[in-house]
């Protein structure tokens, strides 16, 4: 997968905004460096910005007729005989970025939202409407489970796994909600993402970031002590070196500083159920993250 992102050249109110919600938000965790969290699989509560956008690029009603869509590119069929039967190998449009997002799995989550009873202002949902949301999420995820052992991942399965790893932990959660229990295949599933994930580390940059986040994160879901030791470990390091005193990151451009600035505010707010305590010093630089990217964009939104 590409390591940058497109360059952001949006409007400079976008990065404004950023430092009005700073100023407003008093939800930021205080907190000391993690010694050994006790992992509760509590319920984080996966919202859309869990999915990175995929969600909304594909509704459910279109990926239960076995549609997949990324980015720019039109929808694709990707189901062969059955809607929940994947032909995984799919690559219409020869594209890293497309492949990856595909085999993260992020694209069944509004099926997700739906079984959680989420709709975006839509008629209510029943509950076998619920059930049957959950039960196509998990088909398909089982489908790719089987297709792509972890023994055998190439690298697209490697450069997908921090996202595919996310998005395992809030389908544990919707099968933990919905039917009190994660099944045991989901339950090997994250595990064997997760070991793939810590095999690896991408280290102390923003994929590094991913990595460690959906460790931790899908360690809380399950309960389990070791991922979620390694993961908020990783973390602590990385509040280290990602970000400076003065609010600037490591990734020398200013669209990634936006990127790592919102991924810790997920990690902040996602992990503060499980009980995760993060360096205090994070608050601090990451208080001051939203001036230096406005001192970083010039009136015209540019940089």
């Amino acid at each position: 997968m590409a390591r940058r992102m497109e360059r952001d050249t949006g409007p400079a109110l976008r990065v404004l905004a950023l430092v009005i919600s700073a100023v407003l938000a008093a939800t930021l965790l205080v907190a000391v460096p993690p010694s050994t969290p006790t992992a509760s699989a509590q319920s984080l509560t996966c919202a859309g910005q869990d999915y990175n956008g995929l969600h909304s690029a594909n509704p459910w009603q279109r990926v239960t007729q076995g549609y997949f869509k990324q980015g720019s590119f039109a929808a694709t069929k990707v189901s062969g005989s059955t809607t929940s039967n994947i032909n995984w190998t799919k690559n219409p449009y020869r594209h890293n970025g497309w492949q990856t997002w595909f085999h993260s799995l992020k694209w069944l989550g509004d099926l997700v939202l739906r079984s959680g009873g989420r709709t975006n202002g839509g008629p209510k949902v029943t509950t076998s409407q619920k059930h049957a949301a959950l039960d196509h999420a998990l088909a398909v995820t089982r489908d790719y489970v089987r297709d792509n052992p972890v023994a055998g991942y190439g690298s697209v399965q490697t450069r997908s796994a921090k996202h595919r790893l996310h998005f395992l932990g809030c389908l544990a959660e919707a099968d933990q909600e919905l039917n009190g229990s994660i099944r045991s295949w989901l339950r090997t599933a994250i595990d064997d993402t997760a070991g793939a994930v810590q095999g690896s580390y991408s280290g102390n940059w923003n994929q590094g970031l991913d990595d460690a986040f959906a460790v931790a994160f899908a360690g809380c879901h399950v309960g389990s002590d070791q991922l979620m030791t390694w993961g908020t470990g990783k973390l602590n390091d990385l509040s280290k070196t990602l970000i400076d005193a003065q609010g600037a990151t490591s990734e020398q451009s200013v669209g990634y500083s936006q990127y790592v600035y919102r991924r810790w505010k997920l990690v902040q707010q996602q992990l503060t159920t499980c009980g995760v305590t993060l360096p205090t010093a994070l608050d601090t630089r990451l208080d001051r993250m939203p001036l230096f990217l406005a001192h970083a964009t010039d009136p015209s939104g540019h940089y």
